[in-house]
């Protein structure tokens, strides 16, 4: 169960490739998904990070950045994803910044 004190928004790449009248290449632009409720607290090895929580059905994205904020709507940062855990016996997500 994880207790919603925040969310998270993956930041992904979209369009870009060849442009068909020129021929020349485009660049992606990128984007913020739509909030996702997430549990997040600080890294207990170093505090540097966090470790953030989210169901298990809510995190379908292959981002590399993520942009955290508490549930009052502060933007704690963005950060780069360390790594991403799926914890198939409760149902969750475990993901290191």
């Amino acid at each position: 169960m994880i207790i919603v004190n925040g969310t998270i928004e993956p930041k992904h790449k979209v369009n870009g490739g060849i442009d068909e009248n020129t021929g020349y290449p485009v660049p992606a632009t990128e984007t913020w998904s739509a909030p996702i409720d997430c549990q997040f607290f600080p890294n207990k090895r170093n505090n540097l990070g966090y470790e953030i929580l989210v169901t298990e059905e809510d995190w379908l994205w292959d981002s590399e950045i993520i942009r955290l904020t508490t549930q009052f709507g502060r933007v704690v940062g963005e950060f780069p994803i360390i790594a991403v855990e799926h914890l198939k016996a409760v149902g969750q997500t475990q993901i290191l910044v």
